[in-house]
């Protein structure tokens, strides 16, 4: 499974994404975006369109945005330190 997929998943766990899921691609790429904009306004454009803020996770699409790139970070840290150990 996509770990843009699992960190959606872990963040709207009420909206699990099957495989056969027509918007898979594009919340791949969403998530993507997410993680990797340069700056948090950015990582926002990718996903404020959804139109789904507040909802119960979240008050805002930044909220998101700083849960998500928290997330990633500490998945890409703890990625890292396992490596390290294995290695």
């Amino acid at each position: 499974m996509s770990k843009f997929i699992r960190l959606y998943e872990a963040l709207c766990p009420d909206d699990p994404i099957m495989r056969d899921d027509p918007r898979r691609p594009d919340i791949i790429a969403e998530m993507r975006h997410v993680c990797t904009a340069k700056t948090e306004a950015e990582a926002v454009k990718a996903v404020e369109w959804w139109n789904s803020w507040p909802n119960q996770e979240f008050a805002t699409s930044l909220d998101f945005v700083r849960k998500a790139r928290e997330m990633w970070s500490n998945a890409e840290l703890s990625g890292k330190e396992s490596r390290r150990e294995d290695g």
